[in-house]
């Protein structure tokens, strides 16, 4: 029998979290990455944001020339992100700047069909996958990002308490790079620190970013 008491405690948390993020800007690793795609490169101009939540990078994919599919299994979020949206795509318009169209869809990580894409986005959501799901999507993503196409991700590593507790997926960064073979790694970086979450709890974060592109 589901657990309806855990259920809602996990949906009110994760609109804690949109609501906490409405009106944060692009990850700085997403930016960074966002920087190494030349317009010049011929890769697909469709993107994913996996775990998009309140539209925190999909205003600057889009304004970087990407068609984006923001994936995620909040409606809080998702409502918080179509809002956005239209206001960048409202500003563009009355100053004659077209942009790329943008579709959200309302659903799991592991149950999205994956589109082949130039750029596939996933900042602190692929950790929160069931373990199956994350093993999938590892061996998806590099089937599914065009030759020459980026990733830009976030990982949780074993060391960050919610890896210890087993409440999120986590890789080593060795596992990491591994997962990634068929990409030529542009950046990594393993963050360690100990810092508050949008709930006010304090925790240990082990996390690890990269930037990657995929070999041809």
């Amino acid at each position: 029998m589901k657990n309806t008491k855990l259920s809602i405690q996990k949906k009110d948390g994760w609109n804690t979290y949109a609501l906490h993020h409405k009106k944060t800007p692009a990850h700085p690793i997403v930016e960074q990455g966002l920087a190494l795609i030349k317009p010049e490169l011929e890769i697909p101009r469709v993107a994913v944001d996996l775990g998009c939540g309140p539209g925190v990078n999909i205003l600057a994919i889009q304004a970087n020339g990407f068609a984006v599919h923001g994936v995620d299994s909040n409606q809080l979020a998702l409502n918080i992100a179509e809002q956005r949206i239209k206001k960048q795509e409202a500003q563009a318009k009355k100053l004659r700047i077209p942009l790329p169209p943008t579709k959200l869809h309302n659903t799991r990580m592991g149950s999205f069909k994956l589109p082949k894409c130039g750029l596939l986005v996933a900042i602190r959501s692929l950790g929160f996958e069931t373990t199956e799901n994350f093993d999938k999507l590892l061996k998806k993503i590099p089937q599914k990002i065009a030759p020459g196409g980026f990733a830009i991700l976030q990982f949780f590593g074993p060391k960050d308490d919610w890896a210890k507790t087993g409440s999120v997926c986590a890789l080593s960064k060795k596992e990491v790079l591994n997962a990634l073979r068929a990409f030529k790694v542009k950046l990594i970086k393993e963050d360690y620190r100990t810092g508050k979450t949008v709930h006010g709890h304090l925790k240990n974060w082990h996390e690890i970013f990269v930037i990657a592109q995929k070999l041809p």
